[in-house]
Formats: structure tokens, sequence, C-alpha cells
């Protein structure tokens, strides 16, 4: 059965740093010690004020997960989203956001602070609440708007489970950018182990 190991809605004070605020679970919330960024609570959403990447402590089960966040999108400044396998020590790490010039989805890894862009959307996302979602299976790996999966590749390049975050490498503010809301990393369902029966010609 499907777990989540990590949520947060970011209620608070507006201006309450999201450390501050705390996870609804998960928690605590790290700023990566080579991506650290200004990442706060306004208006129940976590915006970044600069660069950074955020991972929460909730450690998955392992590596195969998905990590969920809703994309509120008030302008096209700021390529904001998801990662996972997010390393607590290296830039490394898979990730999944909505990009600033195009609004499609890019799909990309950073290993050890190189980054690749993996693949990327046919369609664009606009103004308004974008459901997107980073699925890790093995090496297959997804990027999903509302539960549809727009990007799918097949990549080996990080498999330690690592933690699952958020990501920001362009400035918002209140009024303008992409915010997050309703952050959820869930473990893999692994469906369940039935009984085995052997049918046999009886009475013959």
């Amino acid at each position: 059965m499907a777990t989540v190991f990590a949520s947060d809605t970011y209620s608070g004070a507006d201006w309450q740093t999201i450390n501050t605020a705390g996870a609804d679970l998960g928690g605590p919330i790290v700023d990566h010690p080579n991506e650290d960024g200004n990442w706060y609570v306004y208006g129940n959403r976590a915006l970044c004020r600069t660069a950074g990447l955020a991972y929460y402590s909730g450690t998955p089960a392992s590596a195969d997960y998905a990590v969920q966040a809703t994309i509120t999108i008030k302008s096209s400044v700021g390529s904001t989203g998801v990662a996972g396998r997010i390393s607590t020590t290296a830039q490394t790490y898979y990730s999944a956001y909505i990009e600033q010039s195009t609004g499609k989805v890019v799909l990309a890894k950073r290993v050890n602070g190189a980054v690749t862009s993996l693949g990327v959307s046919a369609g664009s996302y606009g103004i308004g609440d974008h459901v997107l979602t980073l699925d890790m299976v093995g090496t297959t790996i997804r990027a999903l708007v509302g539960g549809v999966q727009v990007v799918s590749v097949v990549d080996s390049s990080i498999t330690a489970a690592g933690k699952a975050g958020i990501r920001a490498p362009v400035i918002s503010d209140t009024s303008t950018g992409k915010h997050l809301d309703t952050f959820v990393a869930t473990d893999t369902s692994v469906a369940p182990v039935g009984r085995s029966y052997t049918i046999g010609m009886v009475g013959l």
C-alpha cells in the first residue's frame, strides 16, 4: 500500500521561512548545503525569493517513490518544481519543473552539479494551478501533470533513495512567479501478494 512519508500545506504566518513553519509530515525541512535558497510561506503557499533547493527529512522506503506539488503560476517568472532522490551532500537529484520562458514541463537530472535535460513536454502550462508529479520507479523516470504523463525516460544515473523536495532557481514574489502548495511524497504502491493454488484432477 502506498505510504506518504512527507507532506506540507505550507500553513503559517506570511513571510515565515518554510523551515520555521514546519512540515505537516516528514520534517524538518532542510536547505540543501550546495543550493541554499530563501524559502518562505506566503498565502499558505511556498515561494522562493532566491535560487534554492530544499528537502524533507522524511525517508522513503526505497528509491521508488513519487513527489508531487501543486504549482500555482502567477506569471512566467521562475522555473519551479519538485525533486527526488536528492543527495544531502552533493548536487545530485532528479527534478520536474515548469520552465519559465516556455511554460513546458522539463524533466532533468543534476549529477555532481552537472545538469542534463532528459525530456520536455509537448504542451505548455499557463496561469493557474497545475498538479506536477515526479515519479521514479527503478530506471523509469516520469513527469506528470494532473495525473497525465507528459515526459517519460529511462535513466540509471541516480539510484540511491535520497530525499524528496522542492526547487526554484529563479526569484519569485507574492504576485508573480510560481508558488508551491500541497506537497506530497509517496512511496510506490506494492501489489499485495496473494496465495497460490494448485488445481488438480480429482476423481479420475
